[in-house]
């Protein structure tokens, strides 16, 4: 019965049991006499590049990711253009960041833009001849409250004498009259 018990039989394995589970055949592996003999075999090129980016799906992804204590990490999403920032602190609590992620086109555009705008604003030079003219007004304004004050008063001193003569007049009817 020793010959039916065959070790090269490739439906055994060292189970004894015939199958695999993990699948196919349980030979052991190639391991050549000679190395040096063998062609050199090609570098694989990856065909992804490695990144630190977590790419997610939305905040409750982000919140259902565990994260050891005093710890950050950064979260992108798939479908927006949102960038989560988890913050776990030393008891296991952790705050989230949403932020948005906006594409500067250039760098020296938007620095020149903004010296533009502070172009765009006047300087004291540029406004000394406006404060001249404004202190003029207020000089002529002031001239011309002054004139007003003195035609009021003048205005008072008149309907003043013009009642002292028409008690005058009304007292000469009446003298005239008795």
């Amino acid at each position: 019965m020793n010959h039916f018990f065959n070790y090269n039989n490739p439906f055994l394995n060292n189970n004894g049991f015939g199958f695999n589970p993990n699948g196919g055949y349980n030979y052991p592996p190639f391991s050549p006499q000679n190395p040096h003999n063998m062609p050199p075999q090609p570098t694989q090129i990856a065909t992804y590049t490695n990144t630190n980016k977590i790419y997610v799906s939305g905040i409750d992804e982000v919140k259902s990711r565990i994260l050891p204590p005093d710890s950050d990490m950064i979260f992108i999403d798939n479908e927006r253009d949102i960038l989560y920032e988890k913050v776990v602190d030393s008891t296991g609590k952790f705050q989230i960041k949403m932020l948005d992620i906006v594409e500067h086109k250039d760098l020296e555009k938007s620095d020149k833009a903004s010296d533009d705008k502070l172009s765009e604003y006047a300087t004291k030079s540029d406004l000394e001849p406006f404060n001249a003219l404004k202190t003029q007004y207020n000089d002529r304004l002031v001239e011309q409250e002054n004139t007003i004050k003195a035609l009021r008063d003048e205005l008072k001193t008149m309907s003043e004498k013009v009642e002292a003569v028409t008690n005058i007049q009304a007292k000469m009817l009446e003298n005239k009259g008795a």
